[in-house]
This record gives structure tokens, sequence and C-alpha cells, in this order.
């Protein structure tokens, strides 16, 4: 049975930290080992109330930070007594309807700023002293421009310094939020009617990939200036006839390299932003899948790849090249999840035993 990978994993040490969609687990991945083990359960809290769905994991000391999908708390999980803390933000929640969907989270100085997909607030939370706030973006829009911020209009998005660009979802527009004062600006790129997969930064450019085809926006934030790189002239590896019909699922990067991820493919696209070289290689294990999402730690890029019937990870290392596959269909067995399935129905604390219990038997 296939699993949906979230965003924002984290890697701490030698451990490679994430949630699947629809387990209420933090898996971990030993990196020397390659061996997937289960951390701990979600809180009941959390997985009755279906928040398991997209997960944002932020690294914090010896804390992770978890912002559920529908986000109706706040829940931080401390790696060494293995505790959590849950905040309840519902009372918050509730007059922007079914919650703000977040799949996008960025850490600036001691505050974590989170972002959803269907509504036009942000909540910035204090990690020092747990306090959160929400900030709705379409006052200061409707202030500034004198119309409505559309609810859903929120996309990928970076932070540079203290300001926030999120692309808007079918504009050829960049929304700049300045943390500190929480003022908008909007910056014109793209041609209208786009959408964003995702975000890269590179000293003081934005790179953005469109979802409908294989071309990336260039905005320069010191000149304001905007650039377009056609891709599919540069693909020829690609199945099919029509280039322009394929799109980044994600573009990550890494030093000076931008690696362009495309949907259904096994190679991928790499910009040398120093040189404006374009090549491309054959990344994967030779199973054509959909790069759901890659990270880039510790010389490493990890990508989630999702196929019709199973999802893995793929390891691979920048200096030796060296290509790792590690399929969830064989490193999390049917006993596990029955396992996992039977610890939900008891006590939580019984169930981090059981686990616990299973884990060190193997």
């Amino acid at each position: 049975m296939a699993h949906h990978w979230f965003s924002c994993p984290v890697v701490i040490g030698e451990f490679f930290f994430f949630v699947l969609s629809g387990w209420s687990i933090i898996f971990k991945l030993h990196i020397p080992s390659k061996k997937v083990y289960i951390e701990c359960l979600l809180p009941l809290e959390v997985s009755m109330l279906g928040e398991t769905d997209y997960v944002s994991l932020v690294k914090n000391d010896k804390k992770i930070i978890l912002f559920p999908h529908l986000g109706f708390m706040i829940v931080e999980y401390d790696l060494e007594s293995h505790t959590f803390e849950m905040i309840d933000i519902s009372d918050k929640i509730n007059k922007f309807g079914n919650g703000p969907l977040y799949n996008y989270v960025y850490k600036y100085k001691n505050r974590i700023i989170a972002q959803g997909l269907q509504t036009t607030t942000l909540i910035s939370y204090d990690i020092k002293n747990g306090k959160y706030s929400y900030i709705d973006i379409s006052q200061s829009y409707y202030s500034k421009y004198g119309r409505e911020l559309e609810k859903d209009s929120f996309t990928a998005g970076v932070i540079v310094g203290n300001n926030i660009y999120i692309a808007l979802k079918e504009k050829n527009q960049l929304l700049k939020i300045n943390i500190d004062d929480w003022e908008v600006e909007l910056i014109t790129i793209g041609h209208d009617g786009e959408n964003w997969n995702s975000v890269a930064l590179h000293n003081d450019k934005i790179y953005l990939s469109s979802a409908y085809k294989l071309e990336l926006v260039e905005y320069s934030i010191k000149d304001k200036s905007v650039n377009y790189l056609q891709l599919y002239q540069n693909v020829d590896w690609l199945p099919g006839q029509n280039k322009r019909g394929w799109a980044f699922s994600k573009i990550l990067l890494v030093n000076n390299l931008l690696r362009c991820f495309p949907f259904y493919a096994d190679s991928l696209v790499e910009i040398d932003l120093e040189s404006g070289m374009i090549s491309s290689f054959k990344y994967s294990l030779g199973m054509d899948g959909t790069f759901c999402e890659a990270y880039y730690d510790s010389g490493k890029i990890w990508s989630f790849v999702r196929q019709v019937d199973e999802d893995y990870i793929l390891l691979f290392n920048e200096e030796s090249k060296e290509r790792i596959r590690i399929n969830f269909s064989t490193d999390i067995s049917n006993t596990l999840y029955r396992l996992y399935m039977e610890a939900k129905k008891i006590p939580y604390e019984s169930c981090l035993y059981n686990i616990n219990h299973f884990i060190e038997s193997v």
C-alpha cells in the first residue's frame, strides 16, 4: 500500500525523521545502517483529528516541532524524554474554517512561521516562550491594494532575511511579506494564470518552477528583474513527444547547482548557476516514478519517490555519486503495521512500550 510523503522532514545527527500519510507515527531512518525504525506514535489527540495527512517537522535543539496539516494544534516532541507537549490553537482556527492546511514552514530567529494552502493567514510561533499569534495577510493586502486576496492564493514560498516571498496561485505575482511589521508588496513575475510547484533561493535570486511546463522563472531581488529559463529543449530523455507538457515537481539548490526533478522520469535537469550550463543525468535506479520531494543535507540528496504501488527513499551521495534505494514495502513489514493497528486501541503509554519492545526484538 503506497503512502504520500510529507513536507519538511528533518535530519538530526545520524537520523532522518519523517511521517507518512495515514500513519500516526514519527519514523526515523538510521543513515549509516539504512534501517527504518519507529521513533514514537503521535498522540491520539492528533491522530483522532485526522491531522496526519501532511505534517511539517522543524528541528530545534533536542526537539522536533510538528505543524499538523489541519492546523488545530502545535506539537513539540522531546527527543530525550520522548514526551509530547501539545498547544491547542483550535479557538483561533475556527474563525478561519476547517484549518489552514499547513504545507510550508519558515524558521526566523526564535520564531517559526507556518503558511497554509487554503487561508491567507500565517501563524507565528515563538520557540522560547511557546506563544503563538495569527496574522491575517488579507487585511494588509486590502489596505494597500484595495481588493481582496483570495483564500487559496498561497503556493510555494521561500524566506529571505526578514521577508517571505510566496508565489500566488494562478497569478503572475510574488507576495513579499515582512515578518517584523507584516507589510506586503506585490511583485510581478512569470505569465498570468501560472501555478508554481517549488521555490529555491540562490544568493539574491529566487527560482520558481512552473506546474505546467519545463520552465523556471528567475527573479532578482537586487535588480527586480525577471528571466525565463525554458528547459524542454535540453530534455531528450523524457518519454513522449510533447516536452512542453511536462513539469518539475521539485527544484533543489545544491551548492551552486539547481537540481530540477521532473514528474514521471528517472532523470533530472541540472543547471550550473555560475556558468549557466544546463545538463541532465539519470538519477533513479531505473524505475520511473514521481519525484514527490527532495531535500539536501550533509552531502546527500534525499529523494522521496512515489510509485503506483510503493514508496521508497532514494539516497544520492554528492561526493561518491552512490545511489541507494530503500523500499518501505520491505522495511516496514505487515507485522509492523498490525502491531501499529493493535497499539492504537490501547493507552498511548502502552503503545510506546509495545513499539519499543518490537524494535529491540528485531
